[in-house]
Protein backbone atom coordinates (compact mmCIF):
# COMPACT_ATOMS: atom_id res chain seq x y z
CA UNK A 1 0.00 0.00 0.00
CA UNK A 2 2.59 2.32 0.76
CA UNK A 3 4.71 1.76 -2.38
CA UNK A 4 1.76 1.85 -4.52
CA UNK A 5 1.09 5.51 -2.73
CA UNK A 6 4.89 6.64 -3.34
CA UNK A 7 4.32 5.74 -6.89
CA UNK A 8 1.05 7.07 -7.60
CA UNK A 9 2.32 10.11 -6.21
CA UNK A 10 5.75 9.93 -8.08
CA UNK A 11 3.74 9.04 -11.58
CA UNK A 12 1.19 12.27 -10.38
CA UNK A 13 3.87 14.88 -10.60
CA UNK A 14 5.67 13.50 -13.49
CA UNK A 15 2.56 13.99 -15.67
CA UNK A 16 1.64 17.24 -14.02
CA UNK A 17 5.18 18.60 -14.67
CA UNK A 18 5.07 17.22 -18.28
CA UNK A 19 2.15 19.06 -18.89
CA UNK A 20 3.20 22.08 -17.35
CA UNK A 21 6.15 21.97 -19.80
CA UNK A 22 4.15 21.30 -22.90
CA UNK A 23 2.19 24.48 -21.88
CA UNK A 24 5.50 26.82 -21.52
CA UNK A 25 6.72 25.29 -25.06
CA UNK A 26 3.08 26.58 -26.70
CA UNK A 27 3.52 30.13 -24.99
CA UNK A 28 6.81 30.54 -26.11
CA UNK A 29 5.82 29.46 -29.59
CA UNK A 30 2.68 31.76 -29.46
CA UNK A 31 5.35 34.98 -27.85
CA UNK A 32 7.67 34.05 -30.88
CA UNK A 33 8.24 37.77 -32.60
CA UNK A 34 9.47 36.16 -35.75
CA UNK A 35 6.50 35.67 -38.71
CA UNK A 36 8.20 32.30 -39.39
CA UNK A 37 8.45 29.41 -37.32
CA UNK A 38 9.60 26.04 -37.84
CA UNK A 39 6.26 24.30 -36.66
CA UNK A 40 7.23 20.64 -37.74
CA UNK A 41 10.38 21.01 -35.14
CA UNK A 42 6.86 22.03 -32.27
CA UNK A 43 5.00 19.46 -33.04
CA UNK A 44 7.56 16.78 -33.04
CA UNK A 45 8.44 18.00 -29.54
CA UNK A 46 4.68 18.25 -28.49
CA UNK A 47 4.22 14.63 -29.30
CA UNK A 48 6.90 13.12 -28.04
CA UNK A 49 5.78 15.11 -24.85
CA UNK A 50 2.28 13.80 -25.39
CA UNK A 51 3.60 10.31 -25.33
CA UNK A 52 5.94 10.75 -21.88
CA UNK A 53 2.06 12.51 -20.45
CA UNK A 54 0.18 9.76 -21.51
CA UNK A 55 2.69 6.83 -20.07
CA UNK A 56 3.11 9.27 -16.62
CA UNK A 57 -1.01 9.35 -16.54
CA UNK A 58 -2.01 5.90 -17.30
CA UNK A 59 1.21 4.68 -14.53
CA UNK A 60 -0.64 6.82 -12.04
CA UNK A 61 -4.46 5.31 -13.03
CA UNK A 62 -2.45 1.72 -12.55
CA UNK A 63 -0.82 2.76 -9.30
CA UNK A 64 -4.51 3.78 -7.66
CA UNK A 65 -5.44 -0.08 -8.04
CA UNK A 66 -2.30 -0.63 -6.08
CA UNK A 67 -2.64 1.98 -3.19
CA UNK A 68 -6.26 1.60 -2.63
CA UNK A 69 -5.79 -2.46 -2.89
CA UNK A 70 -8.18 -3.23 -5.30
CA UNK A 71 -8.06 -6.26 -7.98
CA UNK A 72 -10.15 -5.16 -10.90
CA UNK A 73 -12.13 -7.02 -13.44
CA UNK A 74 -10.21 -7.23 -16.51
CA UNK A 75 -12.76 -5.17 -18.41
CA UNK A 76 -12.01 -2.55 -15.60
CA UNK A 77 -8.62 -2.15 -15.48
CA UNK A 78 -9.08 -1.84 -19.53
CA UNK A 79 -11.33 1.00 -19.34
CA UNK A 80 -9.04 2.60 -16.63
CA UNK A 81 -6.00 2.31 -18.95
CA UNK A 82 -7.15 2.74 -22.84
CA UNK A 83 -9.85 5.72 -21.34
CA UNK A 84 -7.23 7.11 -18.89
CA UNK A 85 -4.46 7.02 -22.57
CA UNK A 86 -7.32 8.90 -24.10
CA UNK A 87 -8.14 11.21 -21.86
CA UNK A 88 -4.74 12.26 -21.33
CA UNK A 89 -3.79 12.45 -24.89
CA UNK A 90 -7.16 14.44 -25.74
CA UNK A 91 -6.49 16.77 -22.35
CA UNK A 92 -3.16 17.31 -23.81
CA UNK A 93 -3.42 17.91 -27.51
CA UNK A 94 -7.08 20.56 -26.86
CA UNK A 95 -5.34 22.51 -24.59
CA UNK A 96 -1.72 23.26 -26.16
CA UNK A 97 -3.68 23.23 -29.93
CA UNK A 98 -6.42 25.66 -28.51
CA UNK A 99 -3.44 28.02 -27.75
CA UNK A 100 -1.62 27.76 -30.89
CA UNK A 101 -4.46 28.10 -33.43
CA UNK A 102 -6.08 31.30 -31.60
CA UNK A 103 -3.05 32.73 -30.48
CA UNK A 104 -0.06 32.07 -32.50
CA UNK A 105 0.07 34.65 -36.05
CA UNK A 106 1.16 33.44 -39.44
CA UNK A 107 -0.10 30.16 -38.98
CA UNK A 108 0.07 28.66 -42.42
CA UNK A 109 -3.69 28.21 -43.26
CA UNK A 110 -3.87 24.35 -44.31
CA UNK A 111 -1.59 23.44 -40.33
CA UNK A 112 -4.22 25.82 -39.19
CA UNK A 113 -6.92 24.05 -40.30
CA UNK A 114 -5.89 20.68 -39.22
CA UNK A 115 -5.25 22.16 -35.92
CA UNK A 116 -8.07 23.11 -35.43
CA UNK A 117 -9.89 19.79 -36.38
CA UNK A 118 -7.63 17.75 -34.23
CA UNK A 119 -8.55 20.27 -31.12
CA UNK A 120 -12.40 19.50 -31.67
CA UNK A 121 -12.11 15.85 -32.00
CA UNK A 122 -9.76 16.28 -28.71
CA UNK A 123 -12.23 18.52 -26.90
CA UNK A 124 -15.23 15.34 -27.60
CA UNK A 125 -12.56 12.51 -26.78
CA UNK A 126 -11.66 14.29 -23.55
CA UNK A 127 -15.62 14.42 -21.98
CA UNK A 128 -16.00 11.10 -23.23
CA UNK A 129 -12.60 9.29 -22.36
CA UNK A 130 -12.94 10.73 -18.50
CA UNK A 131 -16.20 8.52 -17.93
CA UNK A 132 -14.79 5.50 -19.90
CA UNK A 133 -11.85 5.91 -17.63
CA UNK A 134 -13.70 6.45 -14.27
CA UNK A 135 -15.71 2.88 -15.25
CA UNK A 136 -12.51 1.42 -13.76
CA UNK A 137 -13.30 2.14 -10.30
CA UNK A 138 -16.66 3.20 -10.07
CA UNK A 139 -17.98 -0.02 -8.35
CA UNK A 140 -15.47 0.17 -5.90
CA UNK A 141 -16.39 3.81 -4.69
CA UNK A 142 -18.76 4.28 -1.49
CA UNK A 143 -22.60 5.74 -2.54
CA UNK A 144 -24.08 7.83 -2.64
CA UNK A 145 -21.63 9.99 -3.30
CA UNK A 146 -20.03 12.74 -0.80
CA UNK A 147 -21.74 16.02 -1.45
CA UNK A 148 -19.47 18.73 1.23
CA UNK A 149 -16.15 18.43 2.61
CA UNK A 150 -16.19 19.74 6.21
CA UNK A 151 -13.34 20.52 8.54
CA UNK A 152 -15.07 18.69 11.51
CA UNK A 153 -16.50 15.63 9.02
CA UNK A 154 -14.27 15.48 6.62
CA UNK A 155 -16.15 14.11 2.81
CA UNK A 156 -19.87 13.79 4.10
CA UNK A 157 -22.43 12.22 2.83
CA UNK A 158 -26.41 13.86 1.46
CA UNK A 159 -28.11 14.19 4.44
CA UNK A 160 -25.35 13.85 7.15
CA UNK A 161 -25.67 16.31 10.53
CA UNK A 162 -22.89 18.49 10.54
CA UNK A 163 -22.29 19.30 14.50
CA UNK A 164 -22.78 23.04 15.90
CA UNK A 165 -20.14 25.62 15.79
CA UNK A 166 -17.96 26.91 13.42
CA UNK A 167 -17.59 24.52 10.62
CA UNK A 168 -16.07 25.48 7.26
CA UNK A 169 -18.15 23.45 4.51
CA UNK A 170 -17.33 23.52 0.93
CA UNK A 171 -20.57 21.89 -1.27
CA UNK A 172 -19.61 20.18 -4.51
CA UNK A 173 -22.65 21.66 -5.82
CA UNK A 174 -21.42 25.61 -4.54
CA UNK A 175 -18.01 24.29 -7.06
CA UNK A 176 -20.10 22.56 -10.09
CA UNK A 177 -22.08 26.44 -9.98
CA UNK A 178 -18.75 28.42 -9.69
CA UNK A 179 -16.56 25.88 -11.82
CA UNK A 180 -19.72 26.64 -14.60
CA UNK A 181 -19.75 30.21 -14.15
CA UNK A 182 -15.59 30.64 -14.61
CA UNK A 183 -15.31 28.31 -17.67
CA UNK A 184 -18.14 30.53 -19.18
CA UNK A 185 -16.33 33.98 -18.23
CA UNK A 186 -13.30 32.15 -19.79
CA UNK A 187 -14.54 31.39 -23.25
CA UNK A 188 -16.55 34.69 -23.37
CA UNK A 189 -13.37 36.68 -23.03
CA UNK A 190 -11.96 34.64 -25.23
CA UNK A 191 -14.72 34.83 -28.07
CA UNK A 192 -14.22 39.35 -27.29
CA UNK A 193 -10.68 38.86 -27.66
CA UNK A 194 -10.89 37.58 -31.11
CA UNK A 195 -13.30 40.31 -32.45
CA UNK A 196 -11.65 42.95 -30.71
CA UNK A 197 -7.92 41.92 -29.89
CA UNK A 198 -8.97 42.97 -26.21
CA UNK A 199 -8.46 40.73 -23.06
CA UNK A 200 -10.46 40.91 -19.55
CA UNK A 201 -13.53 42.67 -20.93
CA UNK A 202 -15.52 41.08 -19.45
CA UNK A 203 -13.86 41.16 -15.60
CA UNK A 204 -15.81 43.59 -14.45
CA UNK A 205 -19.48 42.68 -16.15
CA UNK A 206 -18.92 38.92 -14.66
CA UNK A 207 -18.21 40.39 -11.04
CA UNK A 208 -21.37 42.13 -11.02
CA UNK A 209 -23.24 39.56 -13.06
CA UNK A 210 -22.55 36.38 -10.75
CA UNK A 211 -23.43 37.74 -7.50
CA UNK A 212 -26.78 39.32 -9.52
CA UNK A 213 -27.38 35.74 -10.89
CA UNK A 214 -27.21 34.19 -7.32
CA UNK A 215 -29.51 36.77 -5.72
CA UNK A 216 -32.37 36.42 -8.68
CA UNK A 217 -31.84 32.80 -8.12
CA UNK A 218 -32.71 33.39 -4.03
CA UNK A 219 -35.07 35.95 -4.80
CA UNK A 220 -37.43 33.73 -7.16
CA UNK A 221 -36.83 30.53 -5.24
CA UNK A 222 -38.53 32.56 -1.96
CA UNK A 223 -41.12 33.90 -3.89
CA UNK A 224 -42.35 30.73 -5.62
CA UNK A 225 -41.84 28.87 -2.20
CA UNK A 226 -43.05 31.06 -0.38
CA UNK A 227 -46.11 29.68 0.54
CA UNK A 228 -45.08 25.87 0.37
CA UNK A 229 -41.75 26.58 2.46
CA UNK A 230 -41.54 29.71 4.38
CA UNK A 231 -45.58 29.37 5.61
CA UNK A 232 -46.51 32.74 4.07
CA UNK A 233 -44.41 34.57 6.39
CA UNK A 234 -40.93 37.13 6.80
CA UNK A 235 -38.68 35.66 8.34
CA UNK A 236 -34.41 34.71 8.64
CA UNK A 237 -35.00 31.62 6.70
CA UNK A 238 -35.46 34.01 3.50
CA UNK A 239 -31.72 34.88 3.45
CA UNK A 240 -30.30 31.27 4.44
CA UNK A 241 -28.84 30.93 1.05
CA UNK A 242 -26.49 28.02 2.29
CA UNK A 243 -29.01 25.76 3.10
CA UNK A 244 -29.90 25.46 -0.05
CA UNK A 245 -32.81 26.77 -2.64
CA UNK A 246 -31.96 28.49 -5.62
CA UNK A 247 -33.23 28.26 -9.04
CA UNK A 248 -31.87 29.03 -12.58
CA UNK A 249 -34.85 30.63 -14.14
CA UNK A 250 -34.54 33.28 -11.15
CA UNK A 251 -30.65 33.30 -11.68
CA UNK A 252 -30.87 34.00 -14.64
CA UNK A 253 -32.87 36.93 -15.44
CA UNK A 254 -30.97 38.71 -12.37
CA UNK A 255 -27.23 37.71 -13.90
CA UNK A 256 -28.26 38.82 -17.96
CA UNK A 257 -30.05 41.64 -16.40
CA UNK A 258 -27.22 43.25 -13.93
CA UNK A 259 -24.56 42.14 -16.70
CA UNK A 260 -26.40 44.11 -19.61
CA UNK A 261 -26.88 47.13 -17.66
CA UNK A 262 -23.31 47.53 -16.17
CA UNK A 263 -21.97 46.41 -20.12
CA UNK A 264 -23.98 49.03 -21.67
CA UNK A 265 -22.85 51.94 -19.41
CA UNK A 266 -19.38 50.56 -18.39
CA UNK A 267 -18.30 49.39 -21.59
CA UNK A 268 -19.88 51.56 -24.05
CA UNK A 269 -16.78 50.93 -26.86
CA UNK A 270 -17.78 47.55 -27.40
CA UNK A 271 -21.08 46.39 -28.58
CA UNK A 272 -23.68 45.46 -26.61
CA UNK A 273 -25.26 43.19 -29.21
CA UNK A 274 -22.53 41.25 -30.20
CA UNK A 275 -21.63 40.44 -26.41
CA UNK A 276 -25.16 39.00 -26.13
CA UNK A 277 -24.89 36.70 -28.74
CA UNK A 278 -21.55 35.43 -27.23
CA UNK A 279 -22.63 35.40 -23.69
CA UNK A 280 -26.17 34.24 -23.29
CA UNK A 281 -25.26 31.01 -25.12
CA UNK A 282 -22.93 29.91 -23.57
CA UNK A 283 -24.76 30.42 -19.80
CA UNK A 284 -26.40 27.08 -21.19
CA UNK A 285 -22.51 25.28 -20.58
CA UNK A 286 -23.18 26.93 -17.20
CA UNK A 287 -26.20 25.41 -16.21
CA UNK A 288 -25.24 22.16 -17.54
CA UNK A 289 -22.03 22.19 -15.25
CA UNK A 290 -24.09 23.50 -12.61
CA UNK A 291 -26.46 20.50 -12.68
CA UNK A 292 -24.37 17.70 -12.18
CA UNK A 293 -24.28 19.82 -7.84
CA UNK A 294 -27.57 18.61 -8.28
CA UNK A 295 -26.23 15.12 -8.91
CA UNK A 296 -23.88 15.23 -5.92
CA UNK A 297 -26.85 16.35 -3.85
CA UNK A 298 -28.99 13.39 -5.15
CA UNK A 299 -31.63 16.01 -6.05
CA UNK A 300 -34.01 17.47 -9.20
CA UNK A 301 -34.60 13.85 -10.59
CA UNK A 302 -37.87 12.63 -11.43
CA UNK A 303 -39.54 9.15 -9.76
CA UNK A 304 -38.92 5.57 -10.40
CA UNK A 305 -38.25 4.65 -13.53
CA UNK A 306 -36.28 0.84 -14.75
CA UNK A 307 -32.78 0.62 -14.40
CA UNK A 308 -32.70 -1.04 -17.37
CA UNK A 309 -33.25 2.14 -19.42
CA UNK A 310 -30.16 4.13 -18.18
CA UNK A 311 -27.40 1.11 -17.99
CA UNK A 312 -25.59 2.38 -20.91
CA UNK A 313 -24.70 6.08 -18.56
CA UNK A 314 -21.34 5.84 -16.57
CA UNK A 315 -20.92 3.97 -13.80
CA UNK A 316 -20.77 6.90 -11.74
CA UNK A 317 -23.88 7.90 -12.75
CA UNK A 318 -25.53 4.85 -12.58
CA UNK A 319 -24.47 3.75 -8.98
CA UNK A 320 -25.26 7.14 -7.83
CA UNK A 321 -28.98 7.65 -8.93
CA UNK A 322 -30.05 4.84 -7.33
CA UNK A 323 -30.74 7.63 -4.31
CA UNK A 324 -32.43 10.63 -3.37
CA UNK A 325 -32.92 13.73 -1.12
CA UNK A 326 -35.59 14.21 -2.10
CA UNK A 327 -37.41 13.82 1.29
CA UNK A 328 -35.10 15.36 3.08
CA UNK A 329 -33.01 12.12 4.11
CA UNK A 330 -31.20 9.99 1.95
CA UNK A 331 -33.33 7.31 0.64
CA UNK A 332 -32.77 3.83 -1.95
CA UNK A 333 -35.04 3.51 -4.85
CA UNK A 334 -36.98 -0.30 -4.92
CA UNK A 335 -34.87 -3.41 -6.45
CA UNK A 336 -34.58 -2.64 -9.92
CA UNK A 337 -35.02 0.95 -10.00
CA UNK A 338 -33.00 4.30 -10.07
CA UNK A 339 -34.38 8.06 -10.46
CA UNK A 340 -35.04 9.37 -13.31
CA UNK A 341 -31.80 11.67 -13.72
CA UNK A 342 -33.29 14.79 -15.22
CA UNK A 343 -30.26 16.44 -13.59
CA UNK A 344 -28.26 14.64 -16.73
CA UNK A 345 -30.75 15.13 -19.46
CA UNK A 346 -31.12 18.82 -19.15
CA UNK A 347 -27.48 19.04 -18.84
CA UNK A 348 -26.85 17.23 -21.94
CA UNK A 349 -29.60 19.02 -23.85
CA UNK A 350 -27.97 22.49 -22.29
CA UNK A 351 -25.10 21.16 -24.42
CA UNK A 352 -26.48 20.50 -27.21
CA UNK A 353 -28.53 23.68 -27.40
CA UNK A 354 -24.62 25.62 -27.08
CA UNK A 355 -23.79 24.18 -30.08
CA UNK A 356 -27.12 24.46 -32.04
CA UNK A 357 -27.01 28.52 -31.29
CA UNK A 358 -23.63 29.31 -31.28
CA UNK A 359 -22.59 27.15 -34.33
CA UNK A 360 -26.03 26.70 -36.27
CA UNK A 361 -27.33 29.58 -36.20
CA UNK A 362 -24.44 31.94 -34.45
CA UNK A 363 -21.84 30.41 -37.85
CA UNK A 364 -23.32 28.10 -40.17
CA UNK A 365 -27.24 30.40 -40.79
CA UNK A 366 -25.70 33.55 -39.64
CA UNK A 367 -26.46 35.11 -42.74
CA UNK A 368 -30.39 34.55 -41.90
CA UNK A 369 -29.98 35.48 -38.28
CA UNK A 370 -29.46 39.55 -36.99
CA UNK A 371 -27.14 40.43 -34.35
CA UNK A 372 -28.78 39.22 -30.94
CA UNK A 373 -30.75 36.88 -32.20
CA UNK A 374 -28.49 33.85 -31.22
CA UNK A 375 -28.80 35.58 -27.83
CA UNK A 376 -32.17 35.61 -27.36
CA UNK A 377 -32.92 32.15 -28.86
CA UNK A 378 -31.18 31.44 -25.35
CA UNK A 379 -34.53 32.41 -23.71
CA UNK A 380 -36.38 30.10 -26.17
CA UNK A 381 -34.10 26.86 -26.24
CA UNK A 382 -33.70 26.87 -22.43
CA UNK A 383 -37.13 27.70 -22.05
CA UNK A 384 -38.40 25.05 -23.88
CA UNK A 385 -36.06 22.42 -22.09
CA UNK A 386 -37.83 23.22 -18.59
CA UNK A 387 -41.64 23.40 -20.12
CA UNK A 388 -40.97 19.52 -21.16
CA UNK A 389 -38.58 18.50 -18.04
CA UNK A 390 -40.27 20.47 -15.73
CA UNK A 391 -44.00 17.87 -15.09
CA UNK A 392 -41.19 14.75 -14.70
CA UNK A 393 -39.52 16.04 -11.99
CA UNK A 394 -40.72 14.92 -8.32
CA UNK A 395 -43.53 16.90 -6.43
CA UNK A 396 -40.87 18.00 -4.05
CA UNK A 397 -38.64 19.50 -6.09
CA UNK A 398 -41.84 21.63 -8.21
CA UNK A 399 -41.75 25.53 -7.04
CA UNK A 400 -44.79 27.00 -5.92
CA UNK A 401 -48.05 25.73 -3.44
CA UNK A 402 -49.71 23.88 -6.85
CA UNK A 403 -45.73 23.12 -8.30
CA UNK A 404 -46.77 25.14 -11.72
CA UNK A 405 -44.33 28.24 -10.83
CA UNK A 406 -41.40 27.47 -12.64
CA UNK A 407 -43.44 25.98 -15.43
CA UNK A 408 -44.77 29.13 -15.99
CA UNK A 409 -41.99 30.70 -16.14
CA UNK A 410 -41.00 28.17 -18.71
CA UNK A 411 -43.58 29.52 -21.24
CA UNK A 412 -42.60 32.96 -20.32
CA UNK A 413 -38.67 32.35 -21.18
CA UNK A 414 -40.04 31.03 -24.59
CA UNK A 415 -42.40 33.84 -25.25
CA UNK A 416 -40.17 36.56 -24.22
CA UNK A 417 -37.62 35.26 -26.81
CA UNK A 418 -39.50 34.82 -29.65
CA UNK A 419 -41.03 38.34 -28.91
CA UNK A 420 -37.25 39.46 -28.72
CA UNK A 421 -35.94 38.21 -31.79
CA UNK A 422 -39.52 39.77 -34.07
CA UNK A 423 -38.62 43.34 -32.26
CA UNK A 424 -34.86 42.53 -32.81
CA UNK A 425 -35.57 42.14 -36.88
CA UNK A 426 -38.26 44.87 -37.05
CA UNK A 427 -36.36 47.99 -35.31
CA UNK A 428 -33.01 46.65 -36.99
CA UNK A 429 -35.23 46.73 -40.56
CA UNK A 430 -36.49 50.46 -39.38
CA UNK A 431 -32.99 51.88 -38.97
CA UNK A 432 -31.20 50.65 -41.83
CA UNK A 433 -34.25 52.06 -43.46
CA UNK A 434 -33.65 55.78 -41.60
CA UNK A 435 -29.99 55.53 -42.19
CA UNK A 436 -30.17 54.32 -45.73
CA UNK A 437 -28.24 51.21 -45.38
CA UNK A 438 -28.58 48.12 -47.39
CA UNK A 439 -31.17 45.14 -46.12
CA UNK A 440 -30.74 41.97 -45.33
CA UNK A 441 -32.71 41.06 -48.64
CA UNK A 442 -32.28 39.87 -52.02
CA UNK A 443 -34.16 38.95 -55.27
CA UNK A 444 -34.41 34.86 -53.36
CA UNK A 445 -35.67 36.45 -49.84
CA UNK A 446 -39.13 36.49 -51.22
CA UNK A 447 -39.56 32.69 -52.28
CA UNK A 448 -37.47 31.51 -49.27
CA UNK A 449 -40.02 33.96 -46.76
CA UNK A 450 -42.96 32.56 -48.77
CA UNK A 451 -41.88 28.71 -48.20
CA UNK A 452 -40.71 29.01 -44.70
CA UNK A 453 -44.08 31.22 -43.96
CA UNK A 454 -46.09 28.17 -45.51
CA UNK A 455 -44.06 26.00 -43.40
CA UNK A 456 -44.65 27.57 -40.25
CA UNK A 457 -48.10 28.46 -41.08
CA UNK A 458 -48.84 24.53 -41.33
CA UNK A 459 -46.92 23.56 -37.97
CA UNK A 460 -48.92 26.38 -35.67
CA UNK A 461 -52.26 24.97 -36.78
CA UNK A 462 -51.54 21.62 -36.29
CA UNK A 463 -49.97 22.16 -32.77
CA UNK A 464 -52.76 24.90 -31.93
CA UNK A 465 -55.44 22.35 -33.10
CA UNK A 466 -54.34 19.42 -31.34
CA UNK A 467 -53.47 21.79 -28.18
CA UNK A 468 -57.43 22.71 -28.56
CA UNK A 469 -58.45 18.97 -28.51
CA UNK A 470 -56.61 18.15 -25.86
CA UNK A 471 -57.53 21.20 -23.76
CA UNK A 472 -61.36 20.12 -24.00
CA UNK A 473 -60.42 17.03 -22.53
CA UNK A 474 -59.32 17.66 -19.49
CA UNK A 475 -58.34 20.09 -16.81
CA UNK A 476 -55.18 20.84 -15.42
CA UNK A 477 -54.44 18.75 -12.26
CA UNK A 478 -53.29 20.08 -8.53
CA UNK A 479 -50.04 19.23 -9.15
CA UNK A 480 -47.95 19.50 -11.98
CA UNK A 481 -48.01 16.16 -13.90
CA UNK A 482 -48.64 15.49 -17.00
CA UNK A 483 -51.92 15.38 -18.72
CA UNK A 484 -53.85 16.15 -22.01
CA UNK A 485 -54.60 19.71 -20.61
CA UNK A 486 -50.68 20.22 -19.39
CA UNK A 487 -49.80 18.86 -23.02
CA UNK A 488 -52.47 20.77 -24.83
CA UNK A 489 -51.19 24.24 -23.06
CA UNK A 490 -47.88 23.46 -24.19
CA UNK A 491 -48.85 22.79 -27.67
CA UNK A 492 -50.79 26.15 -27.58
CA UNK A 493 -47.92 27.90 -26.58
CA UNK A 494 -45.28 26.58 -28.95
CA UNK A 495 -47.62 27.09 -32.00
CA UNK A 496 -48.06 30.97 -30.84
CA UNK A 497 -43.98 31.29 -30.40
CA UNK A 498 -43.91 29.34 -33.82
CA UNK A 499 -46.61 32.23 -34.63
CA UNK A 500 -43.53 34.55 -34.02
CA UNK A 501 -41.43 33.29 -36.69
CA UNK A 502 -44.28 33.31 -39.33
CA UNK A 503 -44.70 36.97 -38.36
CA UNK A 504 -40.75 37.46 -38.96
CA UNK A 505 -40.97 35.46 -42.44
CA UNK A 506 -44.49 37.41 -43.71
CA UNK A 507 -42.29 40.91 -42.59
CA UNK A 508 -39.64 39.57 -44.90
CA UNK A 509 -41.73 38.80 -47.71
CA UNK A 510 -43.38 42.35 -47.50
CA UNK A 511 -39.59 43.89 -47.42
CA UNK A 512 -38.62 42.00 -50.15
CA UNK A 513 -41.84 42.85 -52.61
CA UNK A 514 -41.28 46.64 -51.86
CA UNK A 515 -37.34 45.67 -52.45
CA UNK A 516 -38.18 44.26 -55.90
CA UNK A 517 -40.65 47.29 -56.45
CA UNK A 518 -38.02 50.13 -56.29
CA UNK A 519 -35.19 47.93 -57.64
CA UNK A 520 -37.89 47.39 -61.49
CA UNK A 521 -38.98 50.99 -60.87
CA UNK A 522 -35.10 52.11 -60.74
CA UNK A 523 -34.48 50.10 -63.75
CA UNK A 524 -37.15 51.16 -65.94
CA UNK A 525 -35.48 55.47 -65.04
Amino acid sequence: MLLGLILLIIFALAALGIYVFSIVKSVQLIKNPQETVDFHTYLKHEVMLLLGFVVAFVGMLIFIYRFAEITPKWYEGLQAILGGAIFAASLFSATNLFMVHYYRKNVPEKLNKWLFRVMMIAFVLFVLSFFVCTNGYADYWTYPLVNKISIKEGFTIPGMEISGGFNLTITFYALCILGGALFVYVLCNHKMKLEYGDKNIFESTFLIAFPAGIIGARIAYVIGNFNKEFGGQFSWDMFKIWNGGITILGGAIGGIAAGVLWFVFMKKKYSIWLAIDIVLPTILIAQAIGRFGNFFNLEVHGGEVSETYFTWLPRIIFNNIHYSSATGAVTQASEGNVFLPLFFIEAVLNLFGYALLAHVFGIKLRKYTEIADVGFGYLIWYGLIRMILEPLRDSNYNMGSDGYWSWGWSIFYVALGCLLILGNHVVRYIIRKKKGQPQRINNKTYKKSLISAIAFAVVIVALVVVGILLVDQSTLTADLTYSPSLIGIMLISMGACVGIFLAIAIFDMITAQKYMKEKANNEQI
